[in-house]
C-alpha cells in the first residue's frame, strides 16, 4: 500500500512536469484548436465581463493563449499581470507581444501556490484587480482552496474570480480508446480533468461569493488522421510511450471505418463576484 502511494506521488510529479512543458502545451493547443467545433477563446471571452481599463491577474497563463486577448480588451489604460511556473512559457509570451503591449504587461515566474509572494517586487497591492482568471491550471495547486482564499484578497471589492477547467465526461472518447489499449488513466488525471470543478471550486464559490455564474461548453474535437490523435496524446499528461504502437494500430483500425476520430472537451467556466 505504501509503495502504491509512493508510485502515485512520483506519477503526479511527472504529470505536473509535462503539464507545464512549453513544447507539449503548444502542441496540445495546436491539435485541439485546429480541429475544434467551437473556438475556445471566443467562447471564453464572449462570456466574461472585461472592460477597457481593467486590471487583470492571470494565473497559470502558459504560453499566453488568453493573455493576448486580455491585452487587447483592457486597452491602453488597462494592465495584465500574467503568472506561470514555466520560464520558457513566459519567454514565449514576451517574444510575441508588441512593444506597445509590453508596457501594459507584467510577467511573473512563480508556482501558483506562491502566486502573491513576488507581488511586492512589482509594487502590486491588495485589492488591485478587477478580474483574477485561471484557465486549466488551478487543479495543479497543492491547496486550491487556499489559492482561491488568497486570490480573493487581491480582488477589488466588486471584482470577479473566474476559473475555467474541464469537467464531467471530458475526454471520455479518447480515454475509452486508450483504456482498450491498456493505457492506465490515473486517478489524478481523472480528478483534475473530470471532477475538480464540482468537488472543489463550486462548493467553495457558493460559500465565498454572493454572485455565482456557471457556463458550460461541449466542444467536439474532430481529428482527421491517426497522426493528429497521436500528436495530441503524445503531448498530454497521460501519455504512455510503452503503449504507442498498440494505440497507433487501434487508431488505424478506427480510420479504416471512419473518416474522423471525435473527442469531447467538456468545459466549465465559473464567474464568482460580490455584487
Amino acid at each position: 500500500m505504501a509503495m502504491n502511494r509512493v508510485t502515485e506521488k512520483n506519477d503526479n510529479k511527472i504529470i505536473k512536469r509535462r503539464s507545464v512543458k512549453t513544447s507539449c502545451l503548444e502542441r496540445r493547443i495546436k491539435e485541439n484548436s485546429s480541429a475544434q467545433q467551437t473556438d475556445f477563446n471566443a467562447w471564453i471571452f464572449g462570456r466574461i465581463p472585461i472592460k477597457p481599463g481593467h486590471h487583470i491577474l492571470e494565473l497559470c497563463c502558459g504560453t499566453g493563449a488568453q493573455t493576448k486577448y486580455f491585452l487587447k480588451l483592457v486597452g491602453k489604460k488597462g494592465h495584465v499581470v500574467a503568472l506561470d511556473i514555466s520560464k520558457d512559457s513566459l519567454h514565449s509570451i514576451e517574444s510575441t507581444v508588441s512593444t506597445v503591449e509590453h508596457s501594459r504587461l507584467t510577467l511573473i515566474e512563480s508556482d501558483i501556490d506562491l502566486f502573491d509572494k513576488k507581488f511586492a517586487l512589482h509594487h502590486i497591492q491588495e485589492n488591485s484587480f478587477d478580474i483574477i482568471f485561471c484557465s486549466y491550471g488551478l487543479y495543479y495547486s497543492k491547496n486550491a482552496h487556499e489559492v482561491m482564499n488568497r486570490a480573493k484578497m487581491w480582488l477589488k471589492p466588486n471584482g470577479s474570480l473566474i476559473i475555467v477547467s474541464p469537467f464531467g465526461p471530458n475526454n471520455e472518447p479518447l480515454f475509452r480508446l486508450l483504456n482498450e489499449c491498456g493505457v492506465k488513466i490515473s486517478e489524478f488525471i481523472r480528478f483534475t480533468s473530470q471532477d475538480f470543478m464540482q468537488t472543489v471550486v463550486i462548493p467553495w464559490g457558493f460559500l465565498n461569493f454572493t454572485s455565482f455564474s456557471i457556463k458550460i461548453l461541449e466542444n467536439k474535437i474532430a481529428w482527421n488522421s491517426p497522426e493528429n490523435v497521436l500528436s495530441y496524446w503524445i503531448n498530454t499528461t497521460f501519455y504512455d510511450p510503452k503503449k504507442k504502437g498498440i494505440v497507433h494500430k487501434k487508431l488505424q483500425d478506427h480510420f479504416l471505418r471512419n473518416d474522423k476520430f471525435v473527442n469531447e472537451k467538456w468545459v466549465m467556466l465559473v464567474i464568482m463576484s460580490n455584487e
